[in-house]
């Protein structure tokens, strides 16, 4: 089914990894990893929590306080991207079968849906960088935004994450993607209403004058965009959808990855699609 209003054509490129094989829900079970330090917020230590759900080290939140995620070298939104080998290893250490099942399905559909970047499970840390799903803390779904500068890169997943979309949407940002209505061209798209977002709550529509589209539309359907009432103080809706032939219920409700989703991995790791 095309999700987005224009069609995206999806395009391996010439030296793409072999296809990945399919996961089943024993492979998500059984490993053994290193659990990150904590601070007493439920935070990695070392680490700030900006954007609802993304991490950065905390040296760095005086620069995304003054320019946003386009000062962080890290991001989409910057023009040197840190960015994953096209092989990437996976791990899961969470106890909860749904969520397993969740993180099976996502990795299953990224790996069919394209051959620029291939997830592979593992059960044990291994010597290359590595990305291990964990137990999030406090009710938080979380992870850092792109490439952490060590070995482990870890997702929290709570027990309230509990959407198919969540593990996807994560390990987009951990690929260095940023959230949906944060785009530079965003107004073009919805109107923000920032009197009825809770306070605290507002940095996560700022737009990122810099951050790259990679010459993709603007996708509502997209697993990294917000629904129109997420977090809303109860006032209204946080935005409203310009375009009058997109469905405002569908907007950050969409379960799985659309073609523009797959398109930007394609467009970041190879340079095609």
């Amino acid at each position: 089914m095309m999700h987005s209003l224009l069609p995206i054509l999806v395009f391996a490129a010439v030296s793409a990894v072999t296809v990945a094989r399919e996961y089943t829900l024993a492979d998500a079970q059984g490993g053994e990893f290193p659990e990150p330090e904590l601070d007493e917020n439920g935070i990695p230590v070392g680490m700030a929590l900006v954007g609802g759900d993304m991490l950065i080290e905390r040296e760095k939140l005086p620069l995304y306080e003054a320019e946003g995620l386009s000062g962080l070298v890290n991001s989409e939104a910057w023009r040197n991207v840190r960015r994953w080998p096209r092989k990437i290893p996976v791990g899961i250490y969470l106890k909860n079968r749904r969520l397993q099942q969740f993180i099976v399905a996502s990795i299953n559909d990224i790996n069919r849906r394209q051959r620029c970047v291939r997830f592979y499970l593992i059960r044990r840390p291994v010597r290359q960088k590595y990305i291990v799903f964990i137990e999030g803390h406090k009710n938080r779904c979380y992870t850092h935004l792109g490439p952490v500068r060590g070995k482990r890169h870890f997702i929290h997943l709570s027990s309230s994450c509990t959407s198919p979309r969540t593990p996807a949407h994560e390990l987009f940002h951990a690929l260095g993607r940023i959230h949906e209505q944060n785009r530079y061209d965003r107004d073009r798209y919805v109107q923000i209403y920032w009197n009825n977002i809770r306070h605290h709550m507002r940095s996560q529509y700022r737009r990122e004058r810099h951050a790259k589209t990679l010459g993709l539309p603007y996708d509502y359907y997209s697993v990294m965009h917000y629904g129109v009432y997420s977090h809303s103080n109860g006032r209204g809706p946080a935005m409203r959808i310009r375009n009058r032939r997109v469905n405002p219920r569908r907007v950050g409700r969409e379960a799985w990855l659309t073609n523009t989703d797959i398109a930007h991995i394609v467009r970041r790791y190879c340079g095609t699609g």
